[in-house]
């Protein structure tokens, strides 16, 4: 026994040093092609005069994709040839360092140098090569040993592995020349949509992309926001496609950004539908190149989709949704419409997102269900706002599945803590596609007809239905410390709870709320835990969940106030904010924060514009962005600060604290008022639109300003 356990040791280690071997002879191989090539634009290495004051320059920046299909012998349900995808990028980049922040970006790299996913038959393996090389100002070259890339270990079990490349001697004035390579082989998946973006946050004197593609697979591509177009060239079974562009100016990609609508690039799909073992709808294209892909073929693909799931699931609906169904309109046989689908929405959810299943089924579920209890529905699919254009669709994963009733409520994907009626910021004033449709198992009647779908905008929240509001009390200043005490309650509505609500609240708790207002006396350890052994478990982790929620909250002020808690005395959550009834996330704490006081001689300085917590401030370069804004959506924040003024101290001005801010997009107003010994400060902060084009980008940046003066400003109690 123990020489057979040292053959297989040995047996392993010839077969570990074989796989070490063959990756470093392709990792050689692929370094010794890449920098032997002869091309015009990493040759040249002049910076342009108007770019020698920018942060780095891409001199030059070339991407190049090669796929092809091959046919090997397999076992699928029976003995059968499948279609394997070969694929391989490459991107390689030759960057000037002109400062400290370039220098600090391109010292180090990550990568996974190799991955593995088996599955029934099947095996997709990926190998990456990365290769660099420091080109100092008097021509001299120095190339990076990868070699001497360290592991990273991300998890306990040591299985989360990549790399790490530090850059030695990299300096400002140097030319940073570099590669990744990226090796797969897939015989169960297509690749990831490649993405050629012709810009970034440095300027880009010359940009390439070069396609090899075999002709058995098949292509599909679109370009825009004043992306170039590939040009195409056929060679016997490869077609290459190619794009160049020249002198791109830098775009900085800042936040409210729209990347598909904003940036100009190019969207590629190379898919190996010749393929026997990868999902695709039967609309799916065969072999071959389809170029500005009509986005109707995509909405196609969608609704075979639909179809598939309607026929090969079961989507009438579990049993117990359908007696929580029935007990709902024994207790209440005058309910609305709405009521009623409200509490259909809510059930199914407590029910089937305890599965985690696909979207789409979920909602053919949730419409059978409307439908069985008389209720008027349509089944569809939108974009996101800040996804793709409608008629720019590139993929399935473009598309989000909704559903509306006669009476013009909508629902969509629900999320841990949402409820009926919440609809996701994605889906706000877009346009759903939308047709009457029911499943049926086994059947193909009913089915999703395109040609009768019809037309619906989702409606926008305003301002004031995505709320949060901060009510401060400061009880005491103790005039001896730098510290100060307070009790903070806040409240959050519509879509500015969630942040806090997954960074505070536990599935389970949340999941126990909605259960109790729909009258569903059972939980989901109890029903979903299983075994009573893997329900103890789930009980422990509960508990020591809500016992790190104080940790959470103290997270959560810390973020809130940009500084130091030192320590939650106590605290109370007052509303989960997860049903119809108790929508609003609400909690209160009593905590001490460091540093708000200061000493002036016998006078005291107060940091209260603090109390509104940190704000967004706005660098030079996002002010002067060319970018229209996509925010997630409109947003007010109000703040109620009240300070109790100590005995044998007074407050003189409070003329800092006056703002009145208000325009189209934003407005910014600050009231402070005494009363008796009290000092009162109100401030609203609202952001009144999601979308603001760039030319009213001051209009916005007024009220951001404003409110970081006001995060500034001090009061000053003067002794008596």
């Amino acid at each position: 026994m123990k020489k057979r356990v040292l053959i297989s040791v040995s047996l392993l280690l010839i077969i570990t040093q074989t796989f070490a071997n063959d990756y470093e002879s392709r990792a050689k191989a692929v370094r010794d092609s890449i920098w032997g090539w002869n091309m015009t634009m990493f040759n040249n290495r002049t910076v342009p005069t108007e770019f020698a004051n920018e942060s780095a320059i891409i001199l030059a920046d070339y991407e190049e994709i090669n796929a092809s299909g091959k046919s090997k012998l397999r076992f699928l349900s029976s003995l059968s040839v499948n279609k394997e995808l070969y694929y391989t990028s490459t991107t390689r980049k030759m960057v000037k360092i002109n400062d400290k922040a370039a220098l600090e970006r391109f010292s180090e790299f990550s990568f996974t140098e190799s991955d593995k996913k088996i599955g029934y038959n099947t095996v997709n393996t990926m190998n990456t090569y990365l290769g660099a090389r420091i080109i100092k100002p008097d021509g001299s070259i120095k190339e990076i040993n990868v070699k001497e890339a360290v592991t990273v270990t991300e998890n306990k079990k040591g299985t989360d592995n990549y790399k790490k490349l530090a850059i030695p001697d990299l300096q400002i004035g140097d030319i940073l020349d570099y590669f990744i390579q990226e090796d797969y082989k897939l015989d169960a998946e297509n690749v990831p949509q490649s993405l050629f973006v012709f810009s970034g946050r440095y300027p880009i004197l010359n940009y390439k992309v070069h396609c090899e593609i075999n002709k058995n697979l098949t292509v599909e591509y679109r370009s825009i926001n004043g992306a170039p177009d590939f040009t195409k060239t056929v060679n016997e079974d490869i077609t290459y496609l190619d794009a160049e562009k020249e002198n791109i100016p830098k775009i900085e990609i800042l936040y409210w950004t729209a990347f598909y609508r904003q940036l100009p690039m190019i969207r590629m799909n190379i898919l190996n539908n010749a393929s026997k073992v990868i999902y695709k709808p039967k609309s799916a294209r065969t072999k071959g190149i389809y170029p500005n892909l009509n986005p109707d073929y995509v909405m196609t693909d969608y609704l075979n989709l639909t179809n598939d799931i309607s026929i090969y699931y079961t989507v009438n609906g579990s049993s117990k949704t359908k007696k929580h169904i029935k007990n709902f309109r024994t207790k209440n046989p005058n309910a609305s419409n709405k009521e009623l689908a409200d509490f259909i929405y809510n059930a199914t959810k407590v029910e089937w997102m305890s599965y985690k299943p696909i979207p789409l089924l979920f909602f053919h579920v949730l419409n059978n269900l409307l439908s069985d209890n008389n209720i008027q529905s349509k089944i569809g699919f939108i974009t996101s706002n800040t996804g793709a254009r409608p008629n720019e669709i590139m993929s399935m994963d473009d598309l989000e599945p909704i559903i509306s009733t006669v009476n013009g409520q909508f629902y969509t994907l629900p999320t841990i803590f949402s409820f009926a009626g919440e609809i996701s910021t994605d889906a706000e004033n877009e346009i759903a596609v939308t047709q009457p449709f029911k499943s049926s198992m086994f059947s193909t009647k009913n089915m999703f007809d395109f040609s009768k779908s019809s037309k619906e905008i989702v409606p926008a929240t305003i301002a004031e239905q995505n709320k949060s509001k901060y009510n401060s009390e400061i009880g005491f200043i103790d005039i001896n410390s730098q510290d100060v005490t307070l009790k903070l309650t806040q409240e959050h509505s519509g879509h500015m709870k969630y942040n806090g609500q997954q960074r505070i609240l536990n599935f389970y708790d949340a999941d126990r709320e909605l259960r109790k207002s729909l009258d569903i006396t059972t939980d989901y350890i109890s029903d979903f835990g299983g075994s009573a052994k893997n329900k103890n478990e789930l009980n422990i982790k509960l508990e020591e969940r809500r016992k790190a929620q104080k940790d959470s909250i103290k997270s959560d002020l810390e973020d809130f106030h940009g500084s130091k808690i030192k320590e939650v005395s106590n605290y109370n959550i007052l509303s989960q904010g997860v049903t119809n009834k108790d929508s609003t996330f609400k909690y209160e704490a009593i905590y001490t924060i460091e540093g708000l006081i200061k000493r002036a001689g016998n006078n005291i300085i107060f940091s209260a514009g603090k109390l509104i917590g940190e704000q967004l401030k706005v660098d030079d370069e996002d002010r002067n962005r060319t970018l229209d804004v996509y925010m997630p959506f409109a947003r007010t924040l109000e703040y109620n600060i009240l300070i109790y003024i100590p005995e044998g101290y007074k407050i003189e001005s409070v003329d800092n604290f006056k703002v009145n801010i208000q325009n189209e997009y934003a407005a910014f107003t600050s009231e402070p008022v005494f009363e008796n010994n009290k000092l009162i400060i109100r401030v609203k902060k609202s952001y009144l639109k999601s979308f603001i084009p760039i030319a009213e980008w001051n209009n916005m940046l007024q009220m951001l300003d404003a409110a970081n003066v006001l995060f500034g400003q001090s009061i000053v109690l003067k002794k008596v």
